[in-house]
């Protein structure tokens, strides 16, 4: 995986939310206060995705600039102005190598985890995708991709993506099985209970619908009148899975025009567009 790849989210994290780097400071001292205030990131650092640099307003006044680096190894190196060193590990091992440097805040998994309750992840996305990244339960990941993703703005699809490209493929599925299997129903405020017989279709349309609306997918009334007319469970799960990352409504659908083609030119349609007989 490339550097690019591994730091890009961080860095879009900070570029939103330039207080991230006052919440991990308080992370870091066990959720104290730490005196500072009024994050802003330094321009200049925009192009550097490695490091983003954040001046802070100490409590004597003086601004002081934290460089912030997600490293995957110990490699020693420290600001380069001079200023806070900053490290945020998803592995306790790299974390503890930090640990003992001069000027260096550390945050690592056992940080995150003194932090992290059902409660806090609204108030801080942030910090509860990096936990999630970071930790390796599969209920904490479920109940904290469910919050993105009802998110009121765009950060929530971002960070599920970022938190869903992070894991191994093994527990990418396991997570993609949580919130799509009928004990995780995507509802607008809560993580229900399964939707019983005589309302689990609709519940489930329902369901897709919402999750296309709030990720802003526009659908036709062709693709309206799919939703409505499928009836195989296993279809209506890869739809709602598609439309967690899709770009376009398009994109959740693929597949389902082709078999719309055939219907026209007289064959036999496979009902919902899966290819299969």
């Amino acid at each position: 995986m490339s550097g690019q790849q591994v730091y890009e989210m961080p860095l879009e994290m900070v570029r939103w939310h330039p207080s991230l780097v006052l919440e991990l400071m308080s992370v870091a001292q066990g959720g104290l206060p730490t005196g500072y205030r009024d994050a802003r990131l330094v321009p200049e650092s925009e192009g550097v995705p490695e490091a983003p640099v954040v001046e802070v307003t100490a409590a004597n006044g003086e601004r002081i600039r934290v460089c912030l680096r997600f490293p995957r190894e110990c490699d020693g190196r420290g600001a380069a102005d001079g200023g806070l060193l900053m490290v945020v590990c998803f592995d306790e091992e790299v974390a503890e190598g930090f640990r003992h440097g001069l000027e260096t805040v550390v945050v690592g998994p056992r940080d995150l985890r003194r932090w992290y309750s059902l409660e806090k992840i609204a108030e801080s996305p942030e910090l509860a995708t990096l936990w999630a990244i970071a930790c390796g339960d599969s209920e904490v990941r479920a109940c904290v991709a469910k919050a993105l993703l009802v998110l009121r703005d765009e950060r929530g699809a971002h960070y599920y993506s970022y938190l869903s490209s992070r894991l191994p493929a093994p527990d990418r599925a396991r997570l993609e099985n949580l919130l799509m299997g009928e004990r995780y129903l995507l509802i607008e405020n809560a993580v229900t209970s399964p939707f019983w017989d005589a309302g689990r279709w609709q519940g489930r349309r329902e369901t897709l619908r919402w999750l296309l609306d709030h990720r802003g997918l526009k659908v036709d009334r062709f693709q309206d009148e799919v939703i409505d007319s499928c009836r195989r469970q296993a279809t209506v799960r890869e739809w709602m899975r598609r439309a967690l990352t899709a770009s376009t409504s398009d994109d959740v659908f693929t597949g389902y025009y082709r078999e719309d083609a055939r219907v026209r030119a007289g064959e036999e349609p496979d009902p919902c567009g899966t290819g299969q007989g």
